[in-house]
Order: structure tokens, then sequence, then C-alpha cells
């Protein structure tokens, strides 16, 4: 494991275990965390018991899916900047040409 590794999955324990420092994991969240159902914490204890590997497997599962939402956030927020960029583009583009009419159906093919 790595320092990289260790420091992601110290992070991911105190968000889930509610610490007052935590932080979310993706970009403009806050974690809002639920009271603690006791009887699907006893089965989920149960299911950790029976499957003492499952705790390694959900960790990792929950680690990689945040760092997957965290990528795909920052795409959308580069695609809703580019996709500003182009509509005042084009918006600069037909104030520059609002002057010009086309002509009808063939305007400018002949």
């Amino acid at each position: 494991m790595t320092n990289e590794e260790r420091d992601l999955i110290e992070k991911f324990f105190a968000r889930v275990g509610g610490s007052p420092q935590g932080f979310g994991s993706v970009p403009g969240t806050q974690p809002a965390l639920s009271p603690i159902d006791p009887q699907a914490d006893q089965l989920i204890a149960q299911g950790f018991q029976k499957y003492p590997e499952a705790r390694y497997r959900i960790t990792q599962m929950a680690v990689v899916q945040e760092a997957a939402l965290v990528q795909a956030q920052n795409r959308i927020q580069q695609l809703q900047f580019q996709l500003q960029q182009a509509q005042q583009a084009l918006q600069t583009a037909q104030q520059q040409g609002g002057g010009q009419k086309s002509g009808g159906f063939f305007g400018g093919l002949f």
C-alpha cells in the first residue's frame, strides 16, 4: 500500500465515521450522514463476520467510486465551461453579423 492509498482510506473512514472534521470527497458536497439503524448495523456486522474480505472490497469499491465521481464532476464542469464559451462566441458572431439577412431559401447560393 502506498502512502497516497493509506491517506485515501483514512480520509474515507473519517468521512463515513462522521468525523466533525469530515469533508465531502466530491467537490461542493458535505456528507449528510443519517442515523445508524441498529438492525441494519447488526446485519452488516454479521455479513462482515461471515465474509471478512467484504470489508476490503467494500472500502475499495467506495474509494474508487468516489474518485470516479470526482472525475465525472470535473469533466462536467469543463464541458459546461466549453458550452458557455461556445454560446458566448455564437452570440458575439450573431451580434457582429446581425445586419446581414440570408435572402430567403436560396440566399447565398446564387
